[in-house]
Parts: structure tokens; sequence; C-alpha cells
């Protein structure tokens, strides 16, 4: 969120998303408690919501969330789907202290 609207100058995440697919063919902007939006050709197609969650620890989750969206996408998942697995791993990211996973993650 704060990267694309500091991108575009534009205070409105979904204005900002909006502006930059005009430029790249796929934008995902994460938006933490918010969820993610998903934005494609100028136009927002999909607002995900966010997980419900008890955060501990934000450490990481921005990176769980692209890892399981990149995942879903180069399996072949819609990127609007792809955007509920990133949010879903980010969920379970924030409710950990600390980066890493346990090494019996059920991930």
């Amino acid at each position: 969120r704060d990267e694309a609207c500091l991108l575009t100058g534009l205070p409105d995440p979904a204005d900002a998303a909006a502006k930059l697919s005009r430029q790249f063919p796929l934008v995902v902007v994460k938006q933490g408690g918010a969820g993610a939006l998903v934005a494609r050709s100028g136009t927002i197609r999909a607002e995900v919501p966010a997980r419900s969650a008890t955060p501990r620890d934000t450490t990481g989750a921005g990176d769980a969330f692209t890892g399981a969206f990149l995942a879903a996408l180069l399996a072949g998942t819609a990127p609007e789907v792809a955007a509920v697995a990133g949010c879903a791993a980010g969920a379970k990211a924030v409710e950990r202290v600390g980066g890493r996973p346990p090494v019996e993650a059920d991930c």
C-alpha cells in the first residue's frame, strides 16, 4: 500500500493500484489487515478481504503473502484467487513471533 501510493503520488491505495496497472499487466497491493487489491488494465479486479487473525508479530507477513500468491499464480490459479491464498498465508504469519515458520509447519 505505502509503496503503491508513494510511486503514484496518490493517497488512496485503490487509485494507486489502478494507475500502476495501466503501466504493468498485473498489480497486487497488499493492505495488511485490510486485505489486498488486484488490478489490471487500469481497473480494480478484486478486493480480497484479509483473513481473521490475532496478530502477534508482522515480521514475514508480506513475504508469506508474496510466496503463497506467486506459488498459486505459477500453478495456474487466477490472480484474484491467488490473492486469497496470499491473504491466508499472511494471516498465519502474523499469528507467530518471528519471520520463520516452525520446522513442522503445515503450510
